[in-house]
């Protein structure tokens, strides 16, 4: 924030993509899913997303930011992408996990996607 961030000329999108494919219970050949177990992990995710929401809000505040809050479901590379063309964002920033290679390859990595299809500057921020 302190590198990029003009508080006269910008206007912050903080998004949070919420990617139900990783978090609900999916049935397989052994064991079909129970519909109560895929409403309760849907709506604790859904509690999630909202916890987030005020936490992304209360950064705003906070740090005086002049911006929004935009919460959306969807797959996370392609959704981040379709929003920064929608805002007609000037520039990515995105964190990164640090996952090792391997872990990577087989999950995908959000910051990989977004750095590779960006139409905009990507900042990939490591704490």
């Amino acid at each position: 924030m302190e590198n990029v961030h003009r508080a006269d000329e910008d206007h912050a999108i903080l998004l949070n993509v919420t990617d139900h494919r990783h978090s609900l219970t999916h049935g397989s050949a052994w064991m079909s899913a129970d519909p109560k177990l895929v409403e309760h992990a849907i709506h604790e995710e859904e509690k999630k997303a909202k916890e987030m929401e005020k936490k992304l809000e209360s950064y705003l505040i906070e740090t005086g930011i002049e911006g929004q809050v935009v919460m959306v479901k969807g797959e996370p590379g392609p959704t981040v992408i379709k929003i920064a063309e929608e805002y007609n964002a000037a520039y990515i920033v995105t964190g990164t996990r640090g996952h090792g290679k391997i872990r990577r390859t087989i999950l995908g990595s959000v910051s990989d996607y977004v750095m590779h299809h960006s139409p905009v500057p990507v900042l990939i921020y490591r704490n």
